[in-house]
């Protein structure tokens, strides 16, 4: 059966709670990190099905627009890799995330159970106030994204549109500097999709390196993509970062925003 949209990736549950402080040891106070799996904490699945049922949750990647876009009248479905379990197949993150998505009229038969990864998890920090935590994101399973396995996917459920979330947060994904994302964005294309790939910030200090010109070396994975993908997301802040590590020289502060912003829509 067709469906309208087809996202894939980033399966993860977002845990946040007040006494997750081990998150600013690994990535700084309110800093924002994707981790190595030996770090993540040593959390039962039972305690972890615990914080869900008392609402320390959300689902996260395709969580956060599957619903969103399924509300507006159009078929979604979602592709991602999640955690074999002991709650009927699933470990109890990707349980939590299917069941979710299913309740807002996903269709999750494109489900690839992974059978030695879990479902990927995000510890946040719980702060009050107007401080930031620290965010703490182990992939998991979605650094094992197969592209194989999912253009099966998309001969499947024929998408108009594909959706791929994230570069720069799978280390499958982002395999050979990049050029494997958008060799399976150009083959979405030819398959007759209109794509869409976005970008998560992969830095907690954005107006800080924005000062300072910096570079980010994980944005040149963004370098065979970008020719290859219809439409590409992003913030006015990430783009400033992305083409300091592009194509660097612009000072932004020399700009009005809306400038910038113009300017943005002309980069190659």
């Amino acid at each position: 059966m067709a469906v309208d949209v087809l996202i894939l990736n980033t399966g993860v549950a977002d845990l946040r709670r007040p006494d997750f402080d081990f998150a600013d040891d690994l990535v700084g106070k309110g800093g924002l990190a994707k981790c190595k799996f030996e770090d993540i904490p040593d959390y039962s699945q039972e305690k972890v099905r615990e914080w869900i049922e008392q609402g320390y949750a959300t689902a996260g990647g395709p969580g956060n627009s599957a619903p969103l876009i399924a509300r507006t009248g159009l078929k979604v479905a979602v592709g991602v890799n999640l955690g074999k379990g002991d709650y009927d197949g699933l470990d109890a993150q990707g349980r939590f995330f299917y069941d979710l998505m299913t309740a807002n009229g996903i269709d999750m038969s494109q489900t690839h159970i992974h059978p030695d990864l879990p479902t990927g998890t995000t510890f946040i920090h719980g702060t009050t106030g107007g401080d930031r935590g620290g965010i703490a994101y182990f992939p998991s399973a979605n650094d094992d994204f197969d592209f194989e396995i999912f253009k099966g996917s998309v001969k499947r459920l024929k998408p108009s549109i594909v959706y791929y979330m994230y570069s720069g947060l799978s280390d499958r994904g982002d395999a050979n500097g990049g050029r494997d994302l958008a060799d399976f964005i150009k083959w979405c294309r030819n398959e007759g999709a209109v794509t869409i790939v976005d970008c998560h910030t992969l830095t907690a200090n954005p107006q800080e390196l924005i000062k300072t010109g910096k570079s980010i070396e994980r944005y040149r994975l963004l370098e065979p993509l970008l020719p290859e993908v219809d439409l590409f997301f992003t913030s006015c802040d990430e783009a400033k970062l992305i083409e300091n590590t592009l194509a660097p020289g612009r000072a932004w502060q020399d700009f009005e925003e809306h400038e910038n912003n113009v300017h943005f829509l002309d980069f190659d």
